[in-house]
């Protein structure tokens, strides 16, 4: 597991109250049941933990997890 992967399951299973071995192609709101709320503080927070700038596009695209750290890893690279 990436450094990114485990940073981002910690996220995720704080804001949505859920163990962080959840599936890593599990919907967000769907599948693990993170509120719709919950997203601009999951953003704020992939911001401030990975220093990056994260394009709204790309981020209203994503679904689970996997296609986050993914987002992130690429972000990450270009910086």
């Amino acid at each position: 597991m990436s450094d990114t992967e485990s940073k981002m399951r910690a996220i995720v299973a704080e804001l949505g109250n859920i163990a962080e071995d959840f599936d890593p192609t599990a919907h967000f709101f769907r599948d693990l049941g993170l509120e719709s709320t919950k997203a601009l503080e999951l953003l704020f927070q992939i911001e401030d933990t990975f220093e990056i700038s994260m394009p709204d596009e790309d981020y209203n695209e994503v679904e689970h997890l996997n296609q986050l750290v993914a987002l992130i890893d690429r972000l990450k690279a270009e910086a």
